[in-house]
This record gives C-alpha cells, structure tokens and sequence, in this order.
C-alpha cells in the first residue's frame, strides 16, 4: 500500500487520479501533502532523476500489460467501441516514451484545474465529521 496515480478517459471524460489508503484522522495531513506535491510538480519542480525513474516504471508496467490475449483485447476495446484508428501497443508505448518533462507540463497546465478537482473519500469507520472540520 502506498500513494498511487492513475489516469482515465473517454471520449467525454478524463480523470486524473491520486490515491492512498490511510485512516481519517491522517486524512488532512495527507492531501495537503498530494496538493503540495501536485502544485510543485504543475509550476515544474520536477527532479530530472525521479522523472526519469517515474518513466522507467510506466513503460515497464505498459509493456508487462500486454502479456496475454485478454490484455490485447482491453487495450484495443475502446479504439473498436469508438471507432478510432487502432495503434499497436509498441506504438503506445514510442508515444510514452517520447514524453519529457516540458511535455507534462504543458499537458497539465492545460487539463489540470483547481476548480476541477473533487475529493472523494472512502470510509468504512464513519469518522470523517472531524476530519472534515479540519479541511
């Protein structure tokens, strides 16, 4: 367990994701943390040395996701359903490769919004009254 990020979309929709499984209380603390981190990573604070290990890793979970027929099966899914234009996963995975750390901020200064953003929390405790005070 740990912080993660993931990132989503449709033809519609596109969502950008942080997450980590915590306890409430801890809640405050932890996305001031993930606000600090995104706001310095969106006005390009960003270590060469951690982009290039972040890299590293989506390509290699891009190419260890398309092992079996049922992973090709998913990654072609929405081009079918959409009609789009059907890129190979190597092509993919070229495109991420290309990326540097311009790139991402380019894209971020212009999909990623403040007034966009939605926090989401997940309780099985039900003790998030005080939590929230806090936020």
């Amino acid at each position: 367990y740990g912080p993660s990020s993931s990132y989503s979309q449709t033809l519609d929709y596109a969502s950008f994701t942080l997450s980590d499984e915590t306890i409430a209380v801890k809640l405050p603390d932890l996305y001031q943390l993930m606000i600090l981190e995104l706001d310095r990573l969106l006005n390009g604070d960003i270590n060469k040395y951690e982009f290039a290990r972040a890299k590293g890793f989506i390509l290699g979970s891009l190419q260890r996701s398309f092992q079996l027929p049922e992973d090709l099966a998913r990654f072609y899914r929405d081009d079918f359903v959409y009609g789009r234009e059907f890129q190979s996963p190597d092509q993919v995975i070229d495109i991420y490769r290309d990326f540097d750390i311009d790139s991402i901020l380019a894209t971020a200064k212009r999909y990623i919004q403040p007034a966009n953003s939605i926090l989401t929390v997940v309780d099985s405790h039900k003790d998030l009254d005080t939590v929230f005070t806090k936020l």
